[in-house]
Parts: C-alpha cells; structure tokens; sequence
C-alpha cells in the first residue's frame, strides 16, 4: 500500500483507504464516468 496516494479528482495526499479528499472531488469522478475500482485496479497492476 502505497502511504501517498493522492486523491483522484485534485491530487491531495490520502490514508491508503480514501479515494477523494472531498465531496467535490468524488462528484467530479463521477462526472468522468470512470468507475472507481478500474482507477484502483490499475493502479495496483503496476
């Protein structure tokens, strides 16, 4: 697990089980339309 990852909508510095660091980073995700877990998954095959 890496103690860095960033948040996935501005880059903010996360614990390893957070994905956004905000309401409005996980709103603009979703807007993306990119499923979270395909984000999670390739990350972890590298």
């Amino acid at each position: 697990m890496n103690e860095d990852s960033l948040c996935a909508g501005c880059g903010t510095p996360l614990s390893d089980d957070e994905v956004y660091c905000c309401e409005d980073c996980r709103d603009w995700w979703e807007m993306t339309g990119v499923e979270v877990s395909e984000h999670l998954r390739s990350e972890s095959d590298e």
